[in-house]
């Protein structure tokens, strides 16, 4: 389990790497191993879930190495939230750039292709 763990956070930090990156193939390249790091937390979580008492020859590094994801998470979802805005207030300046604004006052629409989606 610990393995698996550490599997995880080598995922997940791969991740917030490439969130710094403005280069959008970088996160496509961490998309397999993110896909893997889910299966591996879903097989954790089940273990875990079954137990009603910790075992004895559980590491002690499980709780913190699962405080740490949860830290490196929370981090990587903050970079995923403020570039998204980022992105959006881009979009909104290249709208009044490119059509001005509409009666209602707000910027004009680009057309986008794609889509960001994040769960938490």
């Amino acid at each position: 389990m610990l393995e698996q763990l550490q599997e995880v956070r080598r995922a997940v930090d791969a991740l917030r790497v490439a969130l710094q990156s403005p280069a959008h193939e970088e996160i496509d390249q961490c998309l397999p191993k993110l896909e893997q790091a889910v299966a591996c937390l879903t097989a954790i979580e089940k273990e875990l879930s079954g137990r009603t008492v910790k075992k004895a020859e559980d590491p002690p590094e499980i709780g913190l190495q699962l405080l740490s994801l949860r830290n490196e998470l929370e981090v990587a979802q903050r970079l995923v939230i403020h570039g998204s805005a980022f992105c959006e207030s881009w979009g909104r300046m290249l709208g009044v750039a490119a059509g001005g604004y509409m009666p209602t006052g707000e910027a004009a629409a680009l057309d986008a292709h794609g889509s960001l989606s994040v769960e938490g």
